[in-house]
């Protein structure tokens, strides 16, 4: 409780310092402003941007073509520093525009000051000023709260509401002041070469300090002309048209293909430790005595010690880091932190090595990059390349690292991982070089054993058990995994992951984690049961087992000719086992022991069988962290011998007894209901083509009868319950009365099958009818049939083209329209006799037609409900919660994941087939006729890419394929109706990409 408050407290504290510093700012900013618009310093030289002319469009990126960069420093002899930055560039595109339209200058108010010097808009030849009209605002911008860094920076914000796409945006500023840390160790650097087209670059420096400036060009020489300009030594790099560099993908976060230079104050390493070193000198304080006494009467020997002091700043002071100014490289002392209980990478190392000097073990601070690592060697001193810092000490010859930012970190200091962060420099006296920190890379792996027991029957559920041991990185990663999703979440993910190679997998049991401290190993252990095992084959049934995260960690590269070394994952080992234990008797396996060994990896295929169990062991182990671009063949060639050695198949022939027979097994399986619907439908349309047939032979003459007539109510029943196919019916019959009557040349079954081009002829010719009997029209207006015929027409076309409800609604009250030429031929018709009499009786084939079509209109309607699957995409929301359950229980999605977009091209239920994404993954299932339900998930981390072949018509669906980093894929099938595959690829592929 005492604790919690003490947290509490100290949490408080932290958001007060922080709110008060800011608020400081905020008000000194407020009353000066923070920034000025004035003119720039008179010692810059406004270098003329030329014509703007030259916009290779085809080749910008983010919608800018930067047309001149000018950049010009001047260190006055006290070491204060004013910096002078102005671009030119133009809006190619709506991107560039968005990216444009407001400037974000950041600055930090504790030791800068922004200064505005121009702003315009060169549109048509005109120069068009902007520098006082646009709306300016100062914004806190904290970019590093998910780090739980507070730096104290300040932003201001320039919008400008004119841009438009063409106009080029030419604009400087200067920053005045900077970090008061470095003010006795400038360094700056810059790239000389881009990867997008620029035109003109301009980079000046001016140094008025007595002692040299040191400049060291990389990846090229480029021209730097040196003068004196009074009491300063100017330093200029002019280029135009600086050559363009591509880069490659998958390359280590090492490696750097750009020319670069650096002006540096510091001659060697050992200069940047006369700087850096200083700021950890402090004096044991009596708390920390305190804490180091602590961990000694609870740790006898050194080792251990170090241990508990490491992990008592990992665990008992919290990450924090106010990094205003100064304080962004120079420590609390020791005391201070301790008293917190909060502190960032530097105050948790010099509290660190206070304890341990407590405990009499020397240690120092160690300076790292962690996102360059080992291109830290190929650079010339300087104090601003680090990004870290750690602590570094010797034990028995051993050079020992210790990072007391890490969380999570177990083991004893033998086995205690350390990542490795490429080179150090260590902060001690007369320190004049780098150190390597490669040996940190051992004891890191991750060790999987899959047990499985095969019952006798093939048909029983088959038990598997999984215990999967993490060490070093990976144990860091799953511990952090653990923590912020949970137990169950992770448990559910790696059951998903189970069932991608068996559907009916589910789990048996809760997941248990045992973590062991001292050894510095965390185990999982799952158990599952899977009722349906086996793949069926012709004359057998085969299982296979692949160690696929050894085939994961040699992938094939995305660019195959290449100039950069590809990325491998290092360190990288791991233990593939799997053990198969047979109820059965009569199994029988040869030995094997294949080895792959080469510049990149190393890898070992072991297979034993004794006592009825089968071993398969799938060891590997990296060798590099890259290959280089000569090497890409060599590694292809490595790695597909690998990935035919790492597989192992299972075959149980069927036996030819009667329970298990091909022949018989085929007979016993049931048709689907799709199968048996279709069956129905063609004995029915068999019967009415026959039962027509038949009555048509037989049908009775009607000498007195006029036309076709039909009961009105007959009509209706029989036009609206086929859909309109009885309206053609009625159609041919008709004008095949008209044809005998007066002997046209006509085709009647083709002006039937026609109807609605065939509907106002159809009219006419009962109009003319009329006149002739009675001297008078008795159908019915000709306006009204011809707003009906045109009626007919349209809404036939629409259905043809369109699939919504309405449209088929509009279909079934076409009948409607024919009602006034049946009524008029009705009239002139005996009701009780003859014709009307005889065709207004039902027959068999009549009732069957309705039978089999009734149950299509009602289809045609409900597709259009949650209830089936219907023809277009849809939202979670508009699925059943029954559907849902089940995409749950068959683990398609967890439960607490919600369906962005869902499609299913099956007949009846979601539950035959479908597929659709969250904010999560990508899934789609279906029903195999052998395999039963079949699943593909991926979550977006494991997609490479995602490509779309869009349907050529709404009959047709959309394909999506889904690629992952493993070189598998899988396709989603989207209905084109109302445009719903190109709402799904664009939102699945937007969601995509913003996870990468």
């Amino acid at each position: 409780m005492l604790f919690n408050l003490f947290r509490i407290r100290c949490d408080f504290f932290v958001v007060f310092c922080f709110l008060s510093i800011v608020c400081q700012s905020q008000s000194n900013a407020q009353e000066s402003q923070g920034f000025e618009l004035e003119a720039a310093p008179n010692w810059v030289i406004e270098y003329d941007p030329g014509a703007i002319d030259d916009v290779p469009t085809d080749e910008v990126s983010n919608g800018l073509h930067y047309h001149m960069v000018d950049n010009q420093i001047r260190v006055v002899k006290n070491g204060d520093r004013t910096s002078y930055s102005r671009y030119v560039e133009t809006i190619v595109n709506q991107s560039g525009l968005d990216s444009s339209s407001q400037l974000n200058l950041k600055f930090d108010p504790s030791y800068q000051k922004l200064a505005l010097h121009s702003l315009y808009i060169i549109r048509d030849g005109q120069r068009l000023d902007r520098l006082h009209s646009t709306k300016k605002t100062l914004l806190n911008t904290e970019t590093e709260l998910k780090r739980q860094i507070y730096n104290g920076s300040l932003t201001l914000n320039v919008l400008i509401s004119d841009l438009q796409v063409g106009d080029t945006l030419d604009y400087s500023y200067t920053r005045y002041g900077a970090n008061p840390v470095y003010r006795n160790s400038f360094s700056y650097s810059r790239n000389i070469n881009w990867g997008v087209p620029l035109n003109i670059q301009h980079l000046r420096i001016l140094w008025g300090k007595s002692n040299p400036l040191v400049v060291t060009a990389i990846n090229g020489e480029p021209n730097i002309h040196t003068t004196q300009v009074d009491e300063f030594t100017e330093y200029q790099i002019t280029q135009l048209k600086p050559q363009k560099l591509d880069s490659e993908s998958q390359v280590p976060q090492w490696y750097d293909a750009y020319s670069s230079v650096y002006f540096s104050e510091s001659e060697s390493w050992n200069d940047v430790v006369s700087w850096a070193y200083p700021l950890y000198q402090f004096k044991i304080h009596s708390s920390v005595k305190q804490v180091a006494d602590e961990i000694r009467s609870l740790h006898p020997d050194q080792p251990s010690q170090i241990v508990a002091a490491l992990k008592y700043a990992q665990e008992q002071i919290r990450y924090v880091g106010l990094e205003m100014g100064a304080n962004s490289h120079v420590p609390t002392a020791p005391e201070e932190t301790l008293r917190l209980k909060y502190g960032d990478c530097k105050d948790k190392t010099s509290l660190l090595i206070a304890i341990l000097a407590a405990l009499d073990i020397e240690a120092y601070p160690a300076l790292v990059d962690t996102e360059y690592t080992k291109l830290l060697q190929h650079r010339p001193p300087a104090a601003n390349l680090f990004n870290h810092v750690i602590v570094s000490l010797r034990y028995q010859g051993q050079q020992i690292w210790l990072d007391p930012t890490l969380v999570n970190q177990s083991g004893n200091l033998a086995n205690l991982y350390q990542p490795d962060y490429g080179f150090a420099l260590v902060l001690k006296p007369k320190e004049n070089s780098l150190t390597s920190m490669a040996s940190a890379t051992a004891g890191s792996y991750v060790h999987i054993t899959e047990k499985y027991f095969i019952p006798k029957k093939h048909e029983d559920k088959v038990t598997l058990s999984v215990e999967t041991q993490y060490s070093g990185k990976e144990l860091l990663d799953i511990r952090d995994s653990l923590e912020k999703k949970g137990k169950k979440k992770v448990a559910d993910n790696y059951e998903i992951y189970y069932q991608k190679s068996f559907p009916s997998l589910v789990s048996a049991a809760e997941m248990t984690v045992k973590l062991d401290d001292k050894q510095g190993t965390l185990s999982l252990k799952e158990t599952y049961d899977i009722s349906e095992y086996w793949e069926r084959g012709d004359e057998h049934y085969e299982a296979d087992f692949y160690p696929n995260e050894v085939r994961d960690a040699v992938f094939k590269p995305d660019q195959l000719k290449r100039t950069a070394p590809l990325a491998l994952e290092f360190p990288n080992n791991i233990n593939n086992h799997f053990e198969i234990t047979f109820e059965s008797d009569g199994w029988s396996f040869g030995d094997e022991n294949f080895v792959e060994d080469n510049p990149f990896f190393s890898f070992q295929k072991i297979v034993t069988f004794e006592a009825n169990t089968l071993r398969l062991q799938f060891n590997y182990v990296a060798k590099t962290d890259h290959v280089n671009a000569d090497q890409i063949d060599e590694y292809l060639a490595a790695r597909e011998r690998l990935r035919e050695e790492a597989y192992f198949g299972l075959l149980k022939y069927i036996k030819s007894d009667a329970t298990e027979t091909q022949t018989e097994m085929a007979e016993d399986e049931p048709l689907s209901r799709l199968q048996i619907i279709i069956v129905v439908y063609l004995l029915g349309m068999v019967f009415i083509w026959v039962s027509w047939g038949l009555e048509s032979r037989q049908r009775p003459e009607f000498p007195g009868s006029h036309f076709y007539p039909i009961s009105g109510v007959k009509f209706l029943i029989l036009s609206i319950g086929t859909m309109g196919l009885y309206d053609i019916y009625w159609s041919y019959r008709n004008w095949y009365a008209i044809k005998s009557k007066y002997h046209k040349d006509i085709m009647p079954i083709a002006r039937g099958i026609f109807a609605p081009i065939w509907f106002y002829p159809l009219f006419s010719a009962l109009r003319q009818d009329s006149l002739e009997r009675f001297d008078k029209n008795q159908v019915m207006l000709p306006f009204f049939a011809l707003v009906f015929a045109a009626a007919y027409l349209i809404i036939s076309f629409a259905s043809s083209y369109f699939e919504h409800i309405f449209v088929v609604i509009l279909g079934l009250l076409t009948s409607l329209f024919f009602l006034p030429l049946v009524v008029y031929i009705n009239s002139l018709n005996d009701k009780y006799e003859g014709a009307y009499k005889y065709n207004s009786k039902w027959s068999l084939r009549q009732v069957v037609a309705l039978i089999l079509c009734v149950p299509l209109i009602a289809y045609t309607l409900a597709i259009e409900t949650p209830f089936l699957p219907g023809d277009s995409v849809r939202t979670e929301s508009q699925m059943l919660q029954s559907d849902l359950k089940f995409l749950y229980r068959k683990q398609v999605l967890p439960a607490d994941e919600t369906i962005e977009y869902f499609y299913s091209d099956a007949f009846f239920s979601i539950r035959d087939d479908g597929n659709g994404f969250t904010q999560e993954r990508v899934f789609s299932y279906w029903l195999d006729d052998q395999q039963g339900f079949e699943l593909e998930v991926a979550s977006f981390d494991q997609i490479k890419n995602i490509e779309v072949e869009y349907a050529e018509d709404q009959d047709s669906n959309t394909i999506i394929i889904i690629k992952r980093t493993d070189s598998s894929e899988f396709m989603l099938f989207v209905s084109s109706v109302d445009d719903g595959d190109k709402l799904f690829f664009n939102t699945l592929n937007k969601l995509w990409k913003s996870k990468k």
